[in-house]
């Protein structure tokens, strides 16, 4: 009997042994193969002629939560947030749809190429940019704080 057990833990062992090794495989291997793959995931975020005619510059958020409450816009946050991404517009007319895919940046993920497989809540929102024109000729494009302390999350106007 106990030369048995002694033989059990031996495989157990190898068992283990083995399963270390495929677990450093698939956790450095696959992932690095994937991320050589094109990712087909791709989101698209527009908004209805009905909600503003007029055409939008400024930038295009897209926000990932596994939690729906509070709503996604309000989980970002600098170190310890939900995952999102952006992508300035320039005269993004209604109805057109502004494309986050895997060549948009984001954080704390670099690409959606990196989400987890899983469930979220997703957000797609617009920050408006107002145009100032400088005494110099040029002209910037910035939010304009509408008495929200440059809250983009919260600020009237965005969509």
């Amino acid at each position: 009997m106990r030369w048995e057990n002694k033989r059990i833990k031996k495989n157990i062992n190898r068992f283990e042994s083995a399963a270390v090794i495929l677990l450093l495989f698939c956790g450095c291997i696959i992932p690095a193969l994937a991320n050589d793959v094109p990712s087909q995931l791709k989101f698209e975020i527009s908004f209805p002629s009905s909600l503003r005619s007029k055409s939008i510059t400024g930038r295009v958020y897209l926000i990932l939560s596994r939690r729906s409450k509070p709503e996604p816009r309000f989980q970002v946050r600098r170190a310890t947030g939900v995952p999102f991404f952006g992508k300035n517009i320039e005269r993004l007319d209604p109805d057109t749809p502004a494309v986050i895919d895997d060549g948009i940046f984001g954080f704390p993920l670099q690409s959606i190429k990196e989400i987890p497989p899983g469930d979220y809540y997703i957000q797609g929102f617009i920050n408006v940019y107002t145009e100032f024109k400088r005494s110099d000729g040029h002209i910037l494009w910035l939010h304009n704080d509408q008495w929200e302390g440059q809250r983009w999350n919260v600020s009237p106007g965005n969509i």
